[in-house]
């Protein structure tokens, strides 16, 4: 793997912290040669994985806000509202992972030969 590859490749699955989505789409356009075939490879892995803790953290806050609401208006905590916090919990652990995966990866790229 060339030098640019191993650039473009950790810059896109790094950019989670930074700038999702956004810079892996420019990587994505740029990286149509034959020569960065990882790179668009690994671009369209930070893509999918920014749209997914994207997703998943917007579940998490509508999961743990009908929690809070459902728990508020009924003055005791219900089972429900336990079942949504944990679903809460769950989505966001989910979400952690899938942002640590993806800083894995990046900095797994440096030491790929």
């Amino acid at each position: 793997m060339t030098i640019e590859n191993k650039i473009l490749s950790s810059v896109a699955l790094l950019s989670i912290w930074f700038s999702p989505i956004i810079i892996p789409v420019i990587i994505l356009a740029i990286t149509t040669k034959d020569g960065f075939a990882i790179s668009h490879k690994n671009a369209l892995l930070a893509i999918k994985y920014q749209i997914s803790v994207g997703i998943l953290m917007a579940l998490t806050f509508l999961s743990g806000t009908f929690a809070l609401a459902q728990s508020t208006s009924m003055n005791h905590i219900t089972f429900n509202s336990w079942i949504l916090l944990f679903i809460a919990i769950m989505l966001g652990i989910t979400a952690i992972t899938i942002c640590l995966r993806s800083i894995y990866l990046g900095i797994r790229v440096w030491v790929e030969d």
